[in-house]
């Protein structure tokens, strides 16, 4: 009965204050205290929408994760960035796709746990290529792999190209001058 009457209950301003007084500091219940390490790691499965399947530019399975979120957090990305790299299916700074699926339904994770020192040298390898945008791959007229750059800019700088024709053939596929640019790496 008294749960009835409690749930139209409003409350003034002044009354919100007080409470908010009473809870504060040491008359907290959480005062001093501090989440395990596992029930944090629960907290953010059990918060988690939908997992993010990490793929290597081979389209190898590395690792899974619990949410966008938890990995945007660790990448120092945002949200929305990752939805669209998982969206448009492109390489995430020129190595990593992201994916809300599988690939392939037996795919197994180099790497089991996301919060293992093997999951944290990843993170650190995708923040140190932050500065990459869109990495370009190199190949010659027989599909043999050449080279990964971290840009248009230094591939022209390499093969003495202008920037704009790697872009459009970057996007086309097609060979010019003896080299296949391509943003992602090409099937054998």
């Amino acid at each position: 009965m008294l749960s009835e009457l409690a749930k139209n209950r409003i409350h003034s301003n002044q009354t919100k204050a007080l409470i908010s007084k009473a809870l504060t500091g040491e008359n907290n219940p959480f005062y001093n205290k501090n989440h395990s390490v596992e029930s944090k790691l629960r907290m953010i499965e059990a918060n988690s929408a939908y997992p993010v399947y990490i793929y290597n530019s081979f389209r190898e399975l590395q690792i899974i994760f619990p949410s966008v979120s938890t990995l945007a957090k660790l990448i120092n990305s945002n949200h929305s960035t990752i939805v669209n790299y998982i969206k448009n299916n492109s390489l995430f700074r020129g190595e990593w796709y992201f994916s809300n699926l599988p690939f392939n339904l037996s795919d197994l994770p180099v790497i089991s746990n996301w919060n293992s020192i093997e999951s944290n040298n990843l993170i650190l390898e995708i923040k140190n290529s932050s500065q990459i945008k869109k990495a370009i791959f190199v190949y010659n007229t027989s599909k043999e792999f050449i080279g990964k750059f971290d840009g248009v800019t230094l591939v022209a700088k390499e093969f003495n190209i202008n920037h704009d024709i790697v872009k459009k053939y970057a996007l086309l596929n097609k060979p010019y001058k003896g080299y296949i640019f391509s943003y992602e790496r090409l099937k054998d």
